[in-house]
Parts: C-alpha cells; sequence; structure tokens
C-alpha cells in the first residue's frame, strides 16, 4: 500500500490533468457516482456531518489497528469528496492518520 501522501499525490495528478475547473468539479461527481456510500440505517443524526451544506454521513471502525470510514452524502459532489478521503485514510493505521502534516 502506497503512503497517505502517495495517494494524495495520485489524487493531485488526476485533478491537475483538468485545466478547465468545470472539468474537475466533473471528476468530483464522477468519484461520487462511483462511490459505494452507505445504507439508509446508518443515515443517523450520530453518524451526520453538522455543518455541511448537504447532507453527508460518515462511519469509522477500527479493525486490527486499522481505521476504515464509509461516508455518503445527498450530494455527487460532497459525495465525491468523501470517496476521495475513503481512498486516501482506509486500511490505514490510527498513528499514520495522525502523523499527517497540513
Amino acid at each position: 500500500m502506497s503512503s497517505i501522501e502517495e495517494s494524495i499525490k495520485e489524487i493531485q495528478d488526476v485533478f491537475c490533468f483538468f485545466e478547465d475547473p468545470m472539468q474537475k468539479i466533473e471528476q468530483l461527481i464522477d468519484y461520487g457516482k462511483m462511490a459505494s456510500g452507505i445504507s439508509d440505517d446508518l443515515k443517523t443524526d450520530d453518524n451526520k456531518i453538522i455543518g455541511c451544506t448537504s447532507m453527508a454521513w460518515v462511519v469509522c471502525r477500527k479493525d486490527n489497528e486499522q481505521i476504515f470510514i464509509s461516508t455518503d452524502s445527498e450530494s455527487y459532489i460532497v459525495r465525491g469528496l468523501l470517496h476521495l478521503l475513503e481512498k486516501i485514510l482506509n486500511g490505514r493505521a490510527e498513528h499514520e492518520i495522525l502523523s499527517v502534516k497540513g
């Protein structure tokens, strides 16, 4: 598995390919359409992302020291952004996620 930084770089490379900002938005929408989402029973207030203009949810679990998140949104753009977060973080150790510098 590549590092978090390498995963971020791969995503940056995809978006740098597009010169037109609308193409970048279309790519996010495509990611949103590809995302598996979460089941309706997990779309609870406890899992809701507070402050997001779209309805959006995130569910986290830890399994054998690895973190896994599942996300969903009613907006394809937000769903695409959350899908990228899943791609970057899923299967990582907690210490690896916490070590990332902004």
